[in-house]
């Protein structure tokens, strides 16, 4: 899955290598991303043996990108996780992967050192929200001896998944032999609709909280450029 997002560049080649205004590279990202649950976290709120969730999440990316002229085509994949609390007590995290592709217009020529381009795109997001209850006044023999002491001890997970419509802007620059660039990414990512939260990945209960998606995100990312030029396809 990890190397998903550069197949598509890749599987092009064969067809495109030959066009010299035609680049290709791959990147690598870290960044952080703001996300607020509200509907979840209301609930949550009202027992006080959780945690709610994080707001700040970190996120690990990487993908391709190919350029042609000044258009620019982005596919990526993401993940991130984030720990609100005392992970050897009451805690909660928030994780989710997500894919996305994305089309944007280099401000500036293909040549140029420097990049930027604006962005928009579809993608899909899957979210794991956990809540970790304070355990520490719990005996380790009545947990041996009882399964309700042992259901009691447990996690609750619940699921969601978004499609999602992204804008974003990316400043980049490239290295004096332009074999690769550094840069910042900056964007909104959102959701069509609000989703309810569900159990077991997808069994729905009675008056589940229901969220919509709204993440603001921030990157810093490394391109390298795959520089075949008309060289044979291994």
């Amino acid at each position: 899955m990890l190397l998903f997002p550069a197949y598509t560049s890749m599987a092009q080649m064969k067809k495109m290598c030959s066009d010299s205004s035609i680049s290709f590279s791959v990147y690598h990202n870290v960044g952080v991303s703001v996300q607020e649950f509200d509907d979840l976290n209301n609930r949550v709120n009202s027992y006080q043996q959780y945690k709610t969730l994080p707001e700040v999440i970190g996120t690990l990316g990487m993908g391709s990108v190919v350029q042609k002229g000044h258009f620019v085509g982005v596919n990526g994949f993401t993940v991130a996780y984030a720990m609100n609390g005392n992970k050897e007590k009451k805690s909660s995290t928030l994780a989710f992967l997500g894919l996305s592709a994305d089309v944007g217009y280099n401000i500036f020529d293909q040549h140029s050192r420097a990049e930027l381009y604006p962005t928009a795109g579809l993608g899909l997001e899957g979210y794991r929200a956990r809540f970790n209850k304070d355990l520490s006044d719990v005996s380790f023999n009545d947990v041996l001896n009882s399964n309700t002491e042992q259901n009691n001890t447990r996690s609750v997970t619940f699921y969601n998944c978004y499609v999602t419509y992204r804008f974003g802007l990316n400043l980049a620059f490239k290295s004096r032999d332009a074999s690769g660039a550094i840069g910042l990414q900056a964007g909104y990512t959102g959701g069509f609709k609000d989703r309810p939260w569900k159990i077991n990945y997808n069994q729905l209960l009675k008056d589940s909280p229901s969220d919509n998606l709204s993440r603001f995100y921030a990157n810093l990312f490394m391109t390298k450029n795959l520089n075949w030029g008309h060289k044979r396809m291994m």
